[in-house]
């Protein structure tokens, strides 16, 4: 649900024009009009009120009472309260936590100074999955849960007498029944090395990208991972707004005349993480943290900000920042991630669809609405998810490998896209070229010859790198291992058909659209139904989905979970005056594969409050998850039912806790 706290509303927004908010009323919270949120849902209420909570408590406490905190070693506390205690707590290793959580959230904020909240949500991938990073078309739906961030950054403007004081503070409330909170503190020489400065370019070898890359994943045996993914998005940030260019070239010039001075030792940085995104599940948790982190970031440095950032509520401004949040993943966090997350975390619309060319990140829809008597569910099979995992990158390598040899096999290693871009294998060759597509099998050339069949199905990699010494184009992502065979047929063929499978999904929704516009308000009679999609068009949508969750099967992809859901799904019986069978029509594994969410395709009917349009397909599902849970999980799936706007959209709050 919805609460209205000033002009406006972002359904149908998308993020241009006067977004000025006024009469905003969080009680003993000041919301300064620089804010530009319209509406906020009731999750950001509670986030708010949480932080207004501490900031009291803090206040409350008499001086000599007040925590204030060297102590860099906080790391993990576990336990569902915040409460503040004097006991020592124990983490899952049995080390003593030394600082309650609540004393580090009182802590980590100047609560007389401003505090900028975000939200972003997580996104149930439609259609399009891993064909991302070859350049496919993608429909991505932002779901109803989200990320909040609250940030705030202290002492950017440099003095005659610099300290080392500075600190970076995260804080991750946990999930779950029994949630782990996560603690980073460290001092911002540290997590900033001031020897090295800010990245020079955005790549894996530069020496800061790198020192951070390690920092994360190594120290503390790789404890503060999940760090990774906030202090990659402020270190992108912080190239970004210093290189003085945007990706199309345009000026790194402020309105201000001020330049980024960075993140120097002196500069302190606190973020408190909330996030109802689950983790592993496939709906892009990561994604939705970076997104509020970076929207936050770019709220909190507004008078910094490149005039090619100042506009940041447009697609391009959010495009931008989108394609720096997959690069702290890519380059940080060190997951080998396409774009198409981040994009619907940002310009994602609520209730619709964002229709997305990843390659080179072409927003071709932005909002496209989701027909009437249709809608989309993820189910979650509880089977975790990651896109860092092995089988995933091996298999990006594979597809990367494949748009190498295509590239040569078709003259076309050079060319270059109308956006500048190297053409991208989706670009290249279409589903009728590809299963004929004749060439030297890589590794022919050790035993003297020159032509063999198709592509290849077991490549190895040492014989990939001697034809191709300068790799496969994705060396900044993945890396190719010279002792490990790739299936490259399979890894390139699976985004081509991808591609030509959404594009008949997306003109499917567009003819419904048109006809939905053509008739107006009245309702389509189709062969005798009330439904602008009857049930042979629905049909044709589901058939495609199933057709995309086989194609991850043959990439090794598929798990046992979520081919049970599937193939539910697929088994919901015919029974008479059982309006179930003709309520869905179809599922497929989502974003990464191995494991994580279904998304289910269910029919609305016409006419009817959206509680009781979709009673019959609800009703199928809650059979499937019942089953499921008896039969294999042993406790009901989690489900993703609802749509929520993202960051772009949404806006942010610039609040203050204390006069």
């Amino acid at each position: 649900s919805a609460r209205t706290v000033g002009k406006g509303d972002w359904r149908g927004k998308y993020g241009k024009g006067d977004r000025w908010r006024k009469d905003v009323d969080f009680p003993g919270v000041r919301v300064y009009p620089e804010s530009t949120a319209e509406v906020v849902l009731d999750d950001t209420v509670r986030f708010v009120e949480q932080l207004s909570a501490f900031a009291k408590t803090d206040s409350a406490l008499p001086p000599n009472k007040r925590p204030r905190v060297g102590d860099t070693s906080v790391k993990v506390e576990r336990g569902d309260g915040l409460g503040i205690s004097d006991d020592e707590d124990q983490d899952e290793g049995g080390a003593a936590v030394t600082l309650p959580l609540s004393e580090t959230v009182m802590d980590m904020f100047h609560w007389d100074e401003p505090i900028f909240v975000t939200r972003a949500p997580g996104r149930l991938d439609v259609m399009g999955g891993i064909a991302d990073y070859s350049g496919s078309l993608v429909l991505q739906m932002p779901i109803a849960e989200a990320c909040h961030v609250a940030l705030q950054i202290r002492n950017l403007e440099p003095t005659q007498k610099q300290s080392r004081d500075g600190q970076v503070t995260v804080v991750s409330l946990g999930q779950g029944e029994s949630p782990t909170h996560r603690v980073f503190r460290e001092k911002t020489a540290v997590v900033f090395d001031d020897r090295l400065g800010a990245p020079k370019a955005l790549t894996r070898d530069d020496p800061s990208i790198a020192y951070l890359r390690n920092f994360c994943l190594t120290r503390d045996g790789g404890k503060n991972k999940w760090s990774s993914y906030v202090l990659g998005v402020l270190q992108v940030l912080m190239h970004g707004m210093r290189d003085g260019k945007s990706d199309d070239g345009e000026t790194g010039d402020s309105d201000s005349g001020k330049r980024f001075p960075g993140f120097n030792p002196n500069v302190s940085v606190s973020v408190f993480i909330e996030s109802l995104v689950p983790e592993g599940a496939g709906v892009s948790s990561s994604a939705a943290l970076e997104t509020a982190v970076a929207y936050a970031a770019r709220a909190a440095l507004r008078e910094y900000l490149p005039k090619y950032l100042q506009d940041s509520y447009s697609e391009e401004g959010g495009t931008q920042i989108a394609k720096w949040c997959q690069l702290a993943e890519n380059l940080v966090a060190d997951s080998p991630c396409g774009v198409m997350d981040q994009m619907a975390s940002g310009l994602g619309m609520q209730d619709c669809l964002l229709a997305l060319q990843c390659r080179p990140c072409h927003v071709v829809y932005r909002g496209l609405p989701i027909p009437e008597d249709m809608f989309f569910l993820g189910i979650d099979s509880g089977n975790t998810h990651s896109v860092g995992g092995g089988d995933y990158g091996h298999v990006r390598a594979a597809a990367f490998m494949c748009r190498t040899i295509v590239a040569k096999h078709l003259g076309r290693e050079h060319e270059k896209n109308e956006h500048g871009n190297l053409v991208s294998l989706t670009e290249m060759i279409a589903p009728s070229q590809f299963d004929a597509l004749q060439m030297a099998r890589v590794g022919a050339a050790s035993r003297g010859s020159t032509y063999l069949p198709p592509i290849g199905s077991g490549v190895m990699g040492r014989d990939f790198l001697t034809l191709f010494p300068n790799g496969h184009g994705d060396n900044n992502v993945t890396t190719i291992d010279q002792t490990k065979r790739y299936d490259v047929t399979a890894a390139g063929k699976h985004p081509v058909f991808e591609h030509e499978r959404v594009r008949g999904f997306l003109a499917v929704l567009l003819g419904l659209i048109k006809i939905r516009e053509a008739r107006g308000a009245d309702v389509v009679k189709m062969m005798g139904n009330d439904y602008d999609a009857d049930d042979y068009t629905m049909h044709v949508l589901g058939e495609l989905m199933y057709q995309s969750h086989g194609s991850y099967s043959g990439l090794g992809l598929g798990n046992f979970g979520t081919d049970a859901l599937v193939n539910a799904v697929r088994a919901v019986k015919r029974g008479a005056g059982d309006d179930r069978a003709t309520a869905l029509f179809g599922a497929k594994i989502t974003g990464g594969g191995c494991g994580g969410t279904v998304c289910v395709l269910g029919r609305k009917k016409p006419g009817r409050d959206s509680e009781y349009a979709r009673k019959d397909a609800l009703d199928a599902v809650e059979g499937i998850r019942t089953e499921y849970a008896a039969k294999i999980q042993g406790k009901i799936p989690t489900l993703f039912l609802g749509s929520s706007p993202g960051a772009v959209a949404y806006g942010h709050l610039k609040l203050g806790f204390k006069e």
